[in-house]
């Protein structure tokens, strides 16, 4: 009984099978080559059924108004039956084992050498011609033959010789292109390449500020774009569309990157809303008025289209920039809060930085002439130091006392650098008086009785001893007293 089974199952299949059809089956819209001549070993087997009852399965080939080329089998895609009997396009049934193999796009290429007419090098479009019928996708193409003696020949990859065929599949002065009259464009495509995050980049920001002057490259494919664009870390990438690593080719085209067509076509600064700012690092005249020194605002490395620029002090350093950077100098200015000046706009941080405004301060020196600069000064006589001082320093008042000559003055004068001196920063801090005064200082009713004798009677025998001044003794308060009091007042 079961050799019976077997034997029914294997009879059935073989039934099968002899009426299958093999159809070649593609869509242009995802193949370009169902467009060309098919190898026969590309169909394969139809599935069989869905037709009505009666209907014949065949292969079939349409051409749609779109110039889209669909290749199958009428029992997978029974719809095509009335898609064929209704002329929509160009549509063919036949019958036989992959029978639907016709080519039904014939290629259009500028065929022309510049040794017979110039306008081959420089104005090829007039030489667009059809090429011959019948092959299949591997051997078309129209090509760009760039020749070592300078000139050029376009043409069918067809019609081409073996030679011809190798030197444009491997080499770099021949190449292929796909589409109807694509050999027209003048030369290779190239483009400028470079990377905002190289490492050659960190010391060369012309991938952003001059991409015009970044390193060219022939593209690989004749008819590939330039590509210029902003990932989402804010780098910036330059180069050929279809050689950029694949995680960064899926952003094109977008808002963020720009493809063109022409010769080194992406030089542009891209995005061109983004912002430029003044950037300096703590150099020596990077607190000065930007725009007055002859410095440039260049755009920001990382691009954010919410960018701003900054400017911040740091003690004796300033430092300008774009909040969008990852530096320290970025952030000084995020621990600054408030005292960093953030801006938006075209080098908007251009501003100087200004020292605070110095104090006003007593200036003078005792001298034969100017016996009282030792006293108390008033605050009338204070002047305002205007000596030049190093970006991030602040002039302070000084007294300096050294032996009998006092000195009063602004550090800007360097005074203090080979001097002993006490400092302050307020307006008329150096005010107080330094003066010393000794004077005879007794009372003939106080004390013992010799000393109250000689205070009355010979005070030259006593010794002075110094006075005690406060801070405000002035010139006008000098001097020594001598006074006779009645006796009647102590009585």
């Amino acid at each position: 009984m079961k050799v019976i089974l077997v034997t029914i199952c294997v009879l059935l299949a073989i039934v099968d099978g002899s009426y299958g059809l093999s159809c070649v089956k593609c869509d242009s819209a995802y193949d370009p080559s169902c467009h060309f001549m098919q190898p026969t070993n590309r169909a394969t087997e139809c599935a069989g059924g869905g037709l009505p009852e009666g209907v014949q399965d065949e292969c079939f080939i349409h051409f749609t108004e779109m110039g889209i080329t669909i290749r199958g089998c009428l029992s997978e895609n029974p719809h095509m039956l009335e898609v064929c009997e209704s002329g929509t396009g160009s549509c063919t049934t036949c019958s036989g084992e992959q029978c639907n193999i016709d080519q039904t796009l014939r290629e259009a290429c500028a065929v022309c050498d510049s040794t017979v007419d110039p306008n081959c090098a420089s104005a090829p479009s007039s030489f667009v011609s059809l090429c011959p019928f019948h092959y299949e996708y591997d051997v078309g193409g129209c090509y760009l033959h760039k020749k070592t003696d300078g000139s050029v020949a376009r043409g069918c990859m067809v019609t081409g010789t073996n030679d011809l065929i190798t030197t444009c599949r491997t080499g770099t002065d021949c190449k292929i292109c796909r589409g109807s009259g694509c050999n027209t464009k003048v030369d290779f495509q190239q483009c400028h390449v470079c990377d905002s995050e190289d490492e050659a980049a960190v010391f060369d920001n012309s991938c952003l500020t001059t991409p015009a002057n970044t390193r060219t490259q022939m593209c690989q494919d004749y008819s590939d774009s330039c590509a210029q664009l902003v990932i989402p870390n804010g780098k910036t990438v330059r180069g050929c569309f279809q050689e950029l690593d694949e995680g960064i080719s899926t952003f094109c085209p977008s808002n963020n990157c720009q493809l063109c067509s022409g010769i080194n076509c992406n030089r542009d600064i891209f995005p061109q809303d983004r912002i430029t700012c003044y950037q300096c690092n703590g150099t020596e005249n990077c607190h000065r008025d930007m725009t007055t020194i002859g410095e440039q605002a260049y755009p920001c490395r990382n691009y954010d289209y919410q960018d701003q620029c900054y400017t911040v002090q740091e003690g004796k350093f300033v430092y300008r920039g774009c909040m969008s950077d990852r530096t320290a100098e970025k952030e000084t200015c995020n621990a600054a809060g408030v005292e960093c000046n953030k801006c938006t706009g075209q080098g908007c941080n251009s501003a100087p930085v200004l020292s605070l405004p110095a104090p006003r301060c007593q200036q003078c020196t005792t001298s034969s002439s100017n016996s009282d600069c030792a006293y108390h000064q008033p605050s009338s006589k204070a002047t305002q130091c205007n000596n030049e001082v190093e970006f991030g320093e602040v002039e302070q008042c000084y007294i300096s006392v050294q032996g009998d000559v006092v000195r009063r003055g602004c550090t800007g004068d360097h005074y203090c650098d080979s001097n002993n001196c006490e400092t302050c920063g307020d307006d008329y801090c150096n005010s107080r008086n330094e003066a010393k005064m000794n004077c005879i200082q007794c009372h003939s009713l106080q004390g013992n009785e010799q000393d109250q004798a000689k205070c009355k009677n010979t005070p030259e025998e006593l010794s002075s001893t110094p006075c005690r001044l406060d801070e405000m003794y002035s010139t006008g308060d000098t001097g020594c007293y001598s006074i006779r009091l009645s006796e009647l007042f102590y009585s």
